[in-house]
């Protein structure tokens, strides 16, 4: 049997459980062991997945038991798509790569202090932000606590929702 005939069998695979095409792209490409494409990272596997049962979710009828199905995956993958995405930008942060670190926050919303830049002045003293206060439904936004290395208050961070990229560092600012 060819490589393609068994990457073709796992495409249909996927096809026949409702992967939508973007991921079939993806899931192609690593097949071939080939690096995926730019912006196929698993926050935006999980965003696009997040989408997708959001469109199901609020567009068809809430009465059926299928709706109901993917109004409460949409909910879990949400949380999901936080959780890995406060780890990246944290990881970003603890290795000075402020271009990840830009791409992961909004910083046209951010006056008077910059990300990367004023954000590179501090070291994260954990290995995960803390007391994460997570309201989607409520405020759409999380927020969360991290210690510094150099004493002093710690940070508090908040994220909001971006329809097209998830979630964002919206802000920062030293715990007073």
């Amino acid at each position: 049997m060819k490589l393609f005939d068994i990457e073709q069998q796992v495409l249909d695979a996927f096809v026949n459980d409702g992967t939508d095409e973007a991921e079939l792209v993806d899931i192609s490409i690593r097949w071939r062991g080939q690096p995926a494409p730019a912006g196929s990272s698993d926050l935006d596997r999980l965003w696009r997945s997040w989408q997708r049962l959001n469109d199901t979710c609020r567009g068809e009828s809430g009465d059926d038991p299928a709706t109901q199905q993917a109004c409460a995956e949409r909910d879990e993958v949400m949380k999901q798509q936080f959780d890995a995405s406060s780890a990246e930008f944290l990881t970003a942060w603890q290795n000075g790569d402020a271009n990840r670190m830009r791409e992961l926050a909004h910083a046209d919303q951010m006056p008077g202090r910059t990300i990367p830049g004023d954000l590179l002045a501090f070291t994260p003293a954990e290995s995960t932000f803390g007391d994460c206060q997570y309201d989607p439904v409520g405020t759409g936004e999380a927020a969360c606590y991290m210690n510094i290395a150099e004493g002093g208050p710690g940070l508090y961070f908040r994220w909001g929702v971006d329809y097209e990229k998830g979630w964002l560092v919206l802000s920062y600012a030293p715990d007073v």
